[in-house]
């Protein structure tokens, strides 16, 4: 993701959290998903216990970019 903006990692990092249901509590990502069809908001304790080996990699991978930005 070399030029990959900071606000589109967060979304790319979040999108693997959505597709598990997981609810958000920020206002920007609860409307953006809500737009998503696939989207079905379920609870936290859930969806983070869903998230297999290489999506918790992925995303602390990708958090690492966000905050270099």
């Amino acid at each position: 993701f070399p030029r990959t903006k900071k606000s589109e990692l967060r979304i790319i990092h979040n999108t693997i959290l959505a597709r598990y249901g997981y609810p958000f509590k920020s206002k920007d990502l609860q409307k953006h998903f809500s737009r998503m069809f696939w989207y079905k908001r379920g609870p936290r304790k859930a969806a983070l216990g869903k998230l297999n080996r290489i999506d918790r990699i992925n995303i602390e991978t990708i958090k690492a970019l966000e905050s270099e930005r």
